[in-house]
C-alpha cells in the first residue's frame, strides 16, 4: 500500500528501495510456508505411528469369529433330532433348547471380550491373569459342546431333560472374575494337551449327569476320567475329582463319593483355589447329608 500513496513523501524513495522490501517480505513468507510444511509432515509422522502402534497391538476377536461352530447348521441339526422324536412337546421344545444355547454362547461371547478387552484394550489387567480366565473360558466351552453333542444323538429321555442340561451348565461370566493360583500357570505344551483332554472328558461327566444318565456317567467318571489323573497338575486334578465325587454321589455310592471329594478338596487346597475348595467343601457337605 505504501507504494500507492499519493503524498509523494509517503511513497517509497527509490526503486532500491521498493526492491528490499518485497525480498524481505518474500523471504519473511517463505519461513513461514517452510515451518507450516514442516509442522504438518510431523503431523502425519506422529500420526502414522500411532496408526502403526493401534495396528500392531493384540487386537479382540469379534463376536463372529468366536464358536464358529455353533452356526446355522449346527442349530437345524439339533432342531432335527427333536423332529426325529414322538415326544407330544419336542414341536416346541427344540427351538426352545437352541434359544438357551444361543443365550449361553451370547454370554459366552460376551464374557470373552471384557476379558480380553481388559489386558489388550483398557490395560488393567495382567497378561497372567488373561491366560487364566481364558483357560476357564476353554472349559466353559468345553461343558457347551459336551451337552451339545450329546443332544445331537440323544434318545427322548436325554431329550425330555434337554433344557434342563443346558441351564445346568456352569455361567461363563464367572470366568471373568477367576483368581489367579502360580500353580494354573501352564508352559509345557504337553502338559497343557493333557490338562484339555482331562477337561473335556469331565465335561462329557457333567453332561450325562445333567441329562440324568447316571450310569454312563459313572462308568465315564471312574474308568476313562479317573485313568487319566496319574500328572502332577493340582488344578486339573482337584476339578476331576470333584466330578468324579458327583458321579458317585449320583450312583448312590456315598462313601465313595466322600473319600473322592475329601482328595478333591486336598488338591484345591494345593492349588491355593480359594473358590474352588469352597464348591468342593459344598459338595462334601452335602455328601455327609
Amino acid at each position: 500500500r505504501r507504494g500507492l500513496e499519493v503524498d509523494p513523501h509517503r511513497r517509497f524513495s527509490s526503486m532500491t528501495e521498493l526492491v528490499g522490501v518485497l525480498q524481505k517480505s518474500l523471504a519473511r513468507r517463505r519461513r513461514v510456508g517452510i515451518l507450516a510444511g514442516a509442522s504438518a509432515v510431523l503431523a502425519l509422522a506422529v500420526g502414522g505411528l500411532y496408526a502403526s502402534a493401534y495396528w500392531a497391538r493384540p487386537r479382540c476377536p469379534s463376536a463372529h469369529q468366536l464358536l464358529p461352530a455353533w452356526n446355522h447348521a449346527s442349530r437345524q441339526k439339533l432342531l432335527g433330532a427333536f423332529a426325529r422324536s414322538p415326544l407330544p412337546f419336542a414341536a416346541t421344545e427344540g427351538p426352545r433348547v437352541v434359544a438357551l444355547v444361543d443365550g449361553y454362547t451370547l454370554e459366552w461371547k460376551k464374557t470373552h471380550a471384557q476379558i480380553c478387552a481388559a489386558t489388550h484394550l483398557r490395560a488393567e489387567q495382567s497378561q497372567e491373569l488373561l491366560d487364566r480366565r481364558m483357560q476357564c473360558l476353554h472349559r466353559h466351552e468345553q461343558g457347551l459342546w459336551a451337552t451339545v453333542d450329546l443332544l445331537y444323538r440323544a434318545d427322548d429321555v436325554v431329550l425330555a431333560a434337554a433344557a434342563s442340561s443346558v441351564l445346568a451348565l456352569t455361567p461363563a461370566a464367572e470366568c471373568a472374575s477367576a483368581p489367579l493360583s502360580p500353580s494354573d500357570r501352564v508352559v509345557d505344551p504337553r502338559l497343557a494337551a493333557r490338562i484339555s483332554a482331562v477337561d473335556a472328558d469331565a465335561a462329557k461327566v457333567r453332561a450325562l449327569l445333567a441329562a440324568g444318565q447316571v450310569k454312563q456317567a459313572y462308568e465315564v467318571a471312574t474308568t476313562q476320567l479317573l485313568s487319566q489323573l496319574d500328572f502332577d497338575h493340582a488344578p486339573t486334578r482337584a476339578r476331576a475329582l470333584q466330578t468324579i465325587g458327583s458321579a458317585e454321589l449320583a450312583s448312590g455310592r456315598i462313601g465313595a463319593a466322600q473319600t473322592t471329594y475329601e482328595k478333591a478338596l486336598e488338591q484345591a487346597e494345593l492349588a491355593g483355589d480359594a473358590r474352588l475348595a469352597t464348591q468342593i467343601a459344598l459338595a462334601q457337605i452335602k455328601a455327609d447329608n
